[in-house]
């Protein structure tokens, strides 16, 4: 159940923060929150952590906060439903009185001007903003690793390093999405579509595609305002070989071959999904061997069987993949 509603629930808000908070350490949280309270050259934003069944309470974790900042903090409370749930009931909450609504993870921060910057770009008649972040291992940005390039991109602020993006959004996401979750922020009104709840692990490549689909008006920044952090993510924190890379790569398929039923059809698209398709394919062959000969390989069955029944074709490649991990070993 979501937790009690403060009073002043209706006031209009320039831009509406929504944090799902499921974590087992403590003191992640907070950075989080203060990085949103304390944006400079706007109002103070409404900043809305919906604790998502999480082990360790978010009331907890900013319980002076919530007294330093009554009316800009709000802690909702729900059972556990995953990422995309948590933030399907904060955008709930949130589009009737937010103009934009930005994302931030509970173990990521912002660098002061990451709001302002936003504000800026959006009003400028866009719909959709992004910008650069910092990787979780501090050497590399996203940016640097997934490059939009020079001619998809039109200067529009050399002082904040705004740029209209020109190309084709659905693609730069399909080919490797440049944004990251912490990074975005929205015009209310402009993305109706909510998180599938259904996919956990691969809600937010979905829902970039779903949104890339309507060609919303898109600028983003080169300026790195997000730094990425650690803590309970199921995602990035998956290792090669292990149950958790097994499900990682379900749900990457799962999405994929969702998206490809959806938009594949159009010729320009339809190489790439294919592309996509048979890597993931590929990647769960080889992790499947892999955790198949390590201590946790009762977790692999329940796995396999589910990623076998949505990608039936997997099951005639696997002896070719086996034949390939064994003439390797011969050669090494």
């Amino acid at each position: 159940m979501i937790g009690p509603m403060p009073a002043d629930r209706h006031t209009r808000w320039e831009v509406s923060v929504v944090i799902p908070f499921f974590q087992r350490e403590r003191g992640i949280l907070r950075k989080a929150v203060v990085s949103a309270l304390r944006q400079e050259g706007i109002p103070t934003p409404q900043v809305i952590v919906v604790d998502d069944g999480s082990p360790i309470s978010a009331d907890s974790e900013v319980r002076d906060l919530l007294e330093e900042h009554p009316r800009h903090l709000v802690v909702l409370r729900q059972e556990n439903g995953g990422p995309g749930a948590a933030r399907n009931t904060g955008i709930g909450y949130a589009r009737n009185h937010a103009r934009y609504i930005a994302f931030l993870d509970s173990d990521d921060s912002w660098e002061p001007a990451h709001l302002r910057t936003a504000k800026r770009a959006l009003d400028g008649g866009f719909d959709l903003y992004f910008c650069d972040a910092v990787h979780r291992d501090g050497k590399r940005t996203v940016f640097e690793t997934r490059p939009i390039p020079p001619e998809e991109c039109r200067l529009v602020d050399a002082e904040h390093k705004l740029f209209a993006f020109t190309g084709d959004l659905f693609w730069r996401v399909l080919a490797g999405r440049p944004m990251q979750i912490p990074a975005v922020v929205y015009r209310v009104g402009a993305f109706p579509a909510l998180f599938r709840t259904d996919l956990r692990m691969a809600q937010d490549h979905f829902m970039f595609m779903q949104v890339a689909s309507g060609s919303p008006r898109t600028i983003f920044s080169t300026a790195c305002n997000v730094r990425l952090g650690y803590g309970v993510n199921n995602y990035n924190s998956a290792e090669w070989g292990t149950p958790e890379m097994l499900r990682r790569i379900f749900y990457d398929q799962l999405c994929m071959m969702d998206a490809a039923r959806q938009w594949g059809g159009a010729p320009r698209y339809r190489p790439m999904f294919r592309a996509v398709t048979q890597r993931h394919r590929r990647d769960f062959l080889n992790n499947i061997i892999s955790a198949s000969a390590s201590a946790r390989r009762g977790e692999v069955l329940p796995v396999a069987r589910r990623y076998f029944k949505l990608d039936p074709l997997a099951v005639a490649v696997l002896p070719l993949a086996l034949a390939g991990r064994v003439r390797t070993r011969l050669q090494r």
